[in-house]
């Protein structure tokens, strides 16, 4: 039975089906005594569902394992919008507010547009949280003019 994750983008809407992963490899299993074994026992089980990753990945979102899935996920999907956001924003919350600035800019201008105002927020804030005090306040000042959802917050961050 598979989980449905909220505000994931997933399958025709945007790859046309849906993608699986090359399994993370961060060393030689105990079960095997050299590499080249163990590459060879994982060549049947090379990919893993989408959906089931991404659902593992951010289970372990308020753990350390998260953001090194999601950029094992970015690398190779570069420009998948999930993967962006949930990067920046456990980056955010990692307090790695530089890397967070980069993956939150990218979802916000990502042209699938599930994440536009929640990214936009936490990218202001992660670059409030760098010292870009121009750049966030800017930011803020925008947000709010727009009436979305973040507006009243953004307004409180407004000098």
């Amino acid at each position: 039975m598979r989980r449905e994750i909220p505000g994931i983008l997933v399958g025709m809407e945007t790859y046309g089906h849906e993608p699986g992963l090359e399994q993370l490899t961060t060393g030689v299993d105990a079960r095997y005594p050299t590499g080249v074994e163990q590459q060879v026992a994982r060549q049947q089980e090379r990919h893993i569902a989408y959906l089931t990753y991404m659902d593992e990945a951010l289970g372990k979102f308020v753990r350390k394992g998260c953001l090194a899935e999601l950029e094992h996920l970015l690398a190779q999907y570069p420009d998948d919008v999930n993967a962006l956001f949930y990067a920046g924003l456990c980056s955010y919350n990692m307090g790695k507010s530089t890397r967070a600035e980069r993956f939150l800019d990218r979802a916000a201008r990502h042209r699938f547009h599930a994440f536009d105002e929640e990214a936009d927020w936490y990218h202001a804030l992660a670059m409030e949280r760098s010292g870009e005090q121009g750049s966030a306040q800017a930011a803020f000042a925008r947000i709010a003019a727009g009436n979305g959802f973040y507006a009243a917050r953004a307004q409180e961050h407004v000098r």
